[in-house]
């Protein structure tokens, strides 16, 4: 189904009313100028996404608590509140994921020097004001995500990888490289085969545009200082510990989308913490009478990447991190229900 446009006589109104609203809320009011000379023509277009963003939803919901009888149907009523709240939770999550989709991705990308804007006018209204090229893209992008009816599986394979080997493999230790996967399968084995590692290797099924989380971490506890008390009637003095809390392991978040050329764009954010083992420990006086206390000062190691990249299911990116370098394999598809759901199975079996 083709994306709806608003009718152009109204995309004035909204503008209108987003300066209003602007202006109300004490924001930057957006105002639309004249383009200078030797600039690309810039078009306005208002597309309706309710149906992506889960606006149109909302509004259904609204106008049954509207119709609501509180006094016949009072748990009802609260149970439409609580689905009426859960659903506009959900629509601006998704109205954000989807203009941060539309903005990090859109070709031809965004000139910060004009006027091209993308963002919000209204619930499940999108402003675009941008080039014929990127209106058209922006029009495939939006009727690929009615299209799809997919999951995106994410797997991102982390392996330790010297200075001096970064060259050896074609790597330069910045930047994203996009290599086919029996490529990158072929370099993570003979990484694995030389230093004898294990592979950290996340993986995380996600809906369109919905991020998606797995993690696994690790908490300890210290002595990270002393409190010194008196107590009565005999004003003993007493040092109670006072215990903090640390938490290590890896934190894999991602959202994906289809791209109307058959590729996934994905936002992929990646953080990995250890704490140093054994803790170091120092010694301080806090009273006279009170002997020497012993507590911990704990260093945590960490090393995080984020990126946003555009792939094809038969390919693989490459891209480098921390001291010392681990390399990071990034790779996507699209899944079948059925497929996502024998992975979900699974997973809940091992």
């Amino acid at each position: 189904m083709a994306p709806s446009l608003i009718p152009c006589a109204l995309v004035a109104a909204l503008l209108c009313s987003a300066s209003l609203a602007a202006q109300e809320s004490g924001t930057p009011e957006t105002r639309l100028s004249a383009v200078p000379s030797g600039a690309p023509r810039l078009v306005t277009n208002v597309f309706d996404v309710s149906e992506l963003t889960g606006h149109a939803r909302l509004a259904a919901l609204r106008a049954t608590v509207a119709e609501g009888a509180p006094d016949d149907h009072p748990d009802g009523l609260a149970t439409l509140l609580d689905s009426l709240a859960a659903a506009q939770h959900d629509a601006d999550e998704a109205s954000a994921q989807l203009v941060t989709f539309v903005r990090a991705f859109v070709d031809p990308p965004l000139d910060e020097g004009t006027r091209q804007t993308i963002d919000w006018v209204r619930d499940g209204l999108l402003l675009v004001i941008g080039t014929p090229a990127q209106q058209d893209w922006v029009r495939d992008f939006l009727a690929t995500q009615r299209d799809f009816d997919r999951a995106i599986r994410v797997r991102v394979r982390i392996v330790a990888i010297d200075d001096d080997e970064l060259p050896e493999f074609g790597l330069d230790g910045g930047g994203v490289k996009i290599v086919p996967s029996a490529e990158a399968d072929s370099l993570v084995a003979a990484l694995v085969e030389r230093h004898t590692l294990s592979v950290t290797s996340p993986t995380v099924l996600a809906l369109p545009r919905q991020k998606a989380n797995v993690s696994v971490q690790r908490q300890h506890t210290y002595v990270q200082g002393w409190e010194l008390r008196v107590v009565e009637p005999d004003e003993t003095k007493v040092a109670d510990p006072v215990i903090g809390t640390i938490d290590e392991g890896t934190s894999f978040d991602v959202c994906g989308a289809p791209l109307h050329d058959g590729r996934l764009g994905l936002d992929v954010r990646y953080r990995e913490s250890k704490l140093q083992q054994p803790l170091e420990t120092m010694e301080a006086e806090i009273d006279p009478d009170l002997p020497a206390l012993r507590f911990s000062l704990p260093v945590v190691e960490s090393c995080e990447f984020w990126t946003q990249l555009e792939l094809a299911s038969d390919h693989a990116a490459l891209l480098t991190l921390g001291d010392p370098h681990r390399l990071v394999v990034v790779e996507a598809e699209s899944v079948s229900w059925e497929d996502a759901a024998r992975d979900a199975d699974a997973d809940a079996e091992r």
